[in-house]
């Protein structure tokens, strides 16, 4: 018997498919086990593609990224099965990455790395910070749920409260409307569109209170970050209350933030 990790998308995906890998492959030797963890690389076979927002189910093809970690993907044994082995994207496999990134043996494989660190101090030097995460771009394309500018105005009211320093991280340009409220904010407001995927990612690891949008990149981050940092994760990430990513989220909330009655 063996069980196949699919590898698909960009960095947040590739790391929870690879958390997920390397945790199947403890608990199976923890319990012993002689089933076979293997990964599918298929998708990596294709060509990498930049989606143009706007253009429906046009999604963008992401090339093997988590190199800045000295992870490859030769570094995973790649085999083939029947139908059954595989794990695709699904409950199971965000269960198994979530795992897999919250266990500490497993998430030092996925460090800040020292660019990340000296990046951060050159914009707020060893002041506390809140970093917010829009995510825009070709998940416009494909998405049947995205979180509202006006919910990001909202809770960013609030926590504007709490610090002096804030950090907007995008992957597309901001609306204008966006623009226009981060310009009124008392905060030292710092916006970065785009950029090396996992110093932005490492931004959003180190920052105090992390604002997510409903993505694996941001919920990758939320499970990498210090434990005791505030992170504030949205309420459903699609439409379908029964989508494998809703069942997760639904069985990991302990709290999350009212923004409206």
């Amino acid at each position: 018997m063996s069980k196949i990790i699919t590898f698909t998308g960009g960095f947040g995906a590739q790391l929870m498919s690879a958390a997920g890998y390397f945790y199947l492959n403890k608990l199976h030797s923890e319990n012993n086990n002689s089933d076979i963890v293997g990964a599918y690389l298929g998708y990596f076979n294709n060509q990498p593609h930049l989606a143009t927002p706007g253009i429906t189910g046009d999604m963008s093809h992401w090339k093997w990224e988590l190199g800045c970690y000295g992870i490859q993907a030769s570094d995973f044994i790649q085999l083939q099965g029947s139908p059954n082995d595989y794990i695709w994207d699904s409950h199971e496999k965000i269960q198994l990455g979530w795992s897999g990134l919250c266990d500490p043996e497993i998430s030092r494989r996925f460090p800040i790395m020292e660019d990340v660190t000296k990046y951060r101090n050159s914009m707020f030097g060893d002041g506390s910070y809140g970093c917010i995460h829009i995510r825009r771009g070709d998940y416009v394309n494909v998405a049947s749920f995205m979180v509202a500018d006006e919910a990001f105005v909202r809770v960013t009211t609030n926590i504007c409260k709490l610090i002096k320093n804030l950090l907007v991280v995008s992957d597309s340009p901001l609306s204008t409307m966006m623009i226009s409220f981060f310009q009124t904010l008392p905060t030292n407001t710092i916006v970065a569109i785009g950029g090396p995927p996992h110093l932005v990612h490492g931004l959003m690891r180190l920052s105090d209170i992390l604002i997510c949008s409903n993505s694996q990149y941001s919920m990758t981050a939320a499970a990498l970050r210090d434990k005791f940092h505030l992170t504030i994760y949205p309420s459903q990430h699609d439409e379908d209350p029964g989508s494998y990513s809703n069942l997760f989220l639904t069985s990991i909330r302990e709290f999350q933030v009212i923004t409206k009655i």
